[in-house]
């Protein structure tokens, strides 16, 4: 099914005028206040209210529009390639320049200095030492000329010569993607890493050196089953879950993952209000890296938690991930919608700061029966 779009929420067609709009949109809270249930009622208020706000304005139906256009083409796939190089030019030239200064410090000493410079004091000292099994003197061992420092000089520049032209093989890696905002998906996928356990996936943001956030029903299934593996997006580096941090039914986890490597997302913040406001995700839909560009496009309550609403694409596998601004500055992570994939609810950031207030646990103390609002029946 295709998402519901802002004239099907009100019941116009896509020319309707904007007397039209108004008052389908006087028609719907008509129909919302026989609604007895007043969180199913605030949260089909809100709907409306985006559509009728969008549909009047001419400056932003015409932007609507246009993104409209741009839902036909869904997600667009986010393809990491590594490639291996030698070390650069650059550092091939320093160590050219390092032999040659090795070798001609070896000549110079080796034409300047009489061979016997060393010889004599090591003769001297031999010829007082005394063999203790035998008595006899010792100094016989050591060639006339004492030991030559051609050899040992020999052996240094080598060494030298050695380490200074082995090739340093690095990793590069390249990230592709098709999207219209690629070039904030590119820094974004840094931040991003797979959440994998033996039942299920989800996605994951890296927000410090050690922890990482994610939706702890990625977690719920996988506890207790094994372990529960952090996996970089790009360098596929894979690091074990350790800790977790967790709000009660509120969907935001905070796991503890020693030795991760990505970049930590900045955050932001929810002062905005305006259905122009961009959001762009990312995340393992269905194991595949994919990311997605939409729109905020209202608030959700559910048990008394506020969502996010947009219209980015949400599938198996992205809860977890990050969703972003403009900016990548992180305003929520992304935790499901519905089956015919016509919204995506996402954790708000202020739900992601309260865990700053909890405590840390080892992984095992994780309920298996946790169930977020998003999913809650009592």
């Amino acid at each position: 099914m295709s998402k519901k779009s802002l004239y099907e929420i009100l019941g116009v067609e896509k020319d309707a005028t904007a007397e039209q709009i108004f008052s389908a949109y006087q028609h719907q809270k008509e129909i919302l206040a026989a609604e007895k249930n007043l969180e199913d009622q605030r949260n089909q208020l809100a709907f409306i209210d985006h559509a009728k706000e969008i549909l009047i304005n001419p400056e932003k139906r015409a932007r609507y529009e246009r993104q409209l256009l741009g839902d036909v083409a869904g997600p667009s796939s986010v393809i990491v390639e590594s490639v291996a190089s030698p070390g650069n030019s650059r550092a091939m030239i320093i160590g050219v320049v390092l032999i040659a200064v090795a070798a001609w410090g070896w000549y110079q000493h080796r034409i300047s200095s009489p061979k016997t410079s060393l010889s004599a004091p090591l003769a001297s000292a031999s010829t007082d030492v005394k063999s203790e099994a035998s008595g006899q003197d010792v100094s016989s061992n050591v060639p006339s000329e004492g030991p030559s420092e051609e050899f040992p000089q020999k052996q240094t520049s080598s060494a030298a010569m050695q380490t200074v032209t082995k090739t340093v093989v690095t990793t590069s890696y390249q990230v592709r993607s098709t999207a219209a905002d690629a070039e904030l998906v590119k820094k974004l996928v840094w931040s991003v890493y797979a959440v994998i356990g033996s039942v299920s996936f989800g996605t994951g943001v890296v927000v410090d050196g050690e922890h990482l956030l994610t939706n702890c029903h990625v977690l719920a299934s996988n506890v207790r089953k094994g372990k529960i593996y952090a996996v970089n997006a790009v360098t596929k580096d894979r690091v074990e879950v350790t800790e977790v941090a967790y709000l009660d039914h509120q969907d935001a986890c905070l796991i503890k993952a020693p030795g991760i490597t990505g970049k930590p997302i900045v955050p932001g913040t929810l002062v905005f209000a305006s259905s122009t406001f961009r959001t762009h995700n990312i995340g393992f839909a269905q194991g595949k890296l994919i990311s997605s560009e939409g729109y905020f496009t209202g608030w959700m309550y559910k048990f008394g938690q506020k969502f996010l609403v947009t219209n980015n694409y949400c599938d198996h596998g992205v809860s977890g991930g990050p969703l972003v601004d403009d900016e990548a500055r992180l305003v929520g992570l992304t935790s499901g919608g519905p089956d015919n994939k016509s919204y995506c609810l996402s954790v708000t950031i202020d739900t992601i700061n309260s865990l700053k207030f909890e405590n840390s646990r080892p992984l095992d103390s994780f309920p298996e029966n946790y169930t977020s609002n998003v999913s809650r029946s009592f």
